[in-house]
């Protein structure tokens, strides 16, 4: 690593994209628990309005009331399903879960960028990197489709850890030896 401002940089652009790309998650879980919630609703008013208007209307022609249950069962069906998918998705909860883990990683950019105005000391650097574990260690997986897209809207992420990655195998690789000895 060339600098400890580099070092800093790298974490606080990797923060950048674990908050966007979490927040970007919680966002796309919350639509569907919504959905599904209206789902739930207008089936369920369907319900009840197919079933008070056809026991209305069977009662005033006098014929068969369980002629017209078909679509009672299908909007009650529907009602079912939609629940059953909402309970076992969690899209609620798991919305609420990205939000919180993007939340903290935006606190962590945050000290990061306090830190680069100030030179930190090395137990900062050690709270830092501890805290980031931390936060990965915690966090639910981000679907595959946003993390692609929130990896490509950061470049200068990968481009960073290359550069470090190759400054790394450059200390420790066999030239590095060979020069050593």
């Amino acid at each position: 690593m060339q600098s400890l401002e580099e070092l800093l940089t790298l974490w606080g652009l990797r923060c950048a994209r674990c908050s966007d790309a979490f927040y970007a998650a919680a966002t796309r879980y919350k639509r569907i628990d919504t959905a599904l919630t209206i789902l739930n609703v207008v089936a369920s008013i369907s319900v009840l309005s197919l079933s008070i208007g056809w026991s209305t209307y069977s009662k005033m022609l006098l014929t068969n009331p369980g002629d017209g249950k078909l679509p009672i069962a299908v909007a009650s069906i529907v009602v079912v399903i939609s629940s059953v998918l909402q309970y076992v998705l969690g899209c609620g909860a798991l919305s609420i879960r990205y939000k919180e883990v993007g939340v903290e990683y935006a606190s962590l950019r945050r000290k990061i960028e306090i830190l680069t105005a100030i030179p930190p000391q090395m137990s900062e650097l050690e709270a830092l990197r501890v805290k980031y574990h931390e936060i990965a260690t915690i966090a639910p997986l981000v679907p595959r489709g946003i993390w692609s897209k929130y990896a490509r809207s950061h470049p200068e992420v990968g481009r960073l850890e290359r550069q470090v990655q190759a400054e790394a195998e450059a200390q420790t690789g066999p030239k590095a030896e060979a020069a050593a000895a």
